[in-house]
């Protein structure tokens, strides 16, 4: 099937690039689901932190007068 709307805005250079290897994808998720958790648990404070300054950032946005 084609895709004349992205056909158009592929370069000249990408028109003539080979294809990608396929690789299977099993190996690559291999041990993820371990990986994500102990990243969450790295990661979580400092993004609850960031997720809270910016709630209050927005808060005192909302109180600004525009006009």
């Amino acid at each position: 099937m084609r895709a004349p709307e992205l056909d158009a805005t592929l370069s000249a250079q990408a028109r003539t690039a080979e294809w990608p290897e396929l690789v299977p994808l099993g190996p690559l998720l291999a041990g993820t689901e371990d990986l994500d958790l102990d990243r969450a648990r790295a990661v979580g404070p400092d993004l609850q932190a960031r997720a809270a300054d910016l709630r209050r950032r927005a808060a005192i946005l909302r109180r600004l007068s525009l006009s």
